[in-house]
């Protein structure tokens, strides 16, 4: 996998780059609800982690043989080889806090220098 097509014809480098992309989104989504959840119960927790595991599980499969052969032959397997890529896991791990940063000390600075007359009650 090191060329852009390997000995069958298959191109892989721009579909693993969008399987990184792709699922980095998922987990920049999840972290934001997780930002912007007001009330927390365990409905809510549960709702945004099953949702992060429903789009894994949906990736599993359709990067399975059977399915990616019958839709886009070029992602099969693509999303395993994502799994064993340190590089992959660094990008996964560390770019959505990066990205959910700005979002965090904005939320926090609101609350706490300007807060609404919502957040004064939700407060005590």
């Amino acid at each position: 996998m090191n060329g852009a097509i390997d000995s069958t014809g298959k191109t892989h480098s721009h579909w693993f780059t969008s399987s990184v992309a792709f699922t980095l989104i998922m987990h920049i989504i999840v972290g934001k609800l997780f930002i912007e959840t007001v009330y927390w119960n365990w409905l809510s927790g549960i709702t945004n982690i099953v949702c992060l595991a429903f789009y894994y599980i949906c990736v599993v499969i359709g990067n399975s043989s059977p399915v990616a052969q019958i839709f886009q032959p070029e992602i099969e397997g693509q999303y395993f080889a994502m799994l064993a890529s340190g590089k992959a896991w660094i990008v996964l791990l560390v770019l959505p806090l990066v990205a959910l940063l700005p979002d965090t000390i904005y939320m926090l600075m609101q609350k706490i220098f300007f807060p609404t007359p919502t957040d004064a009650v939700m407060l005590r």
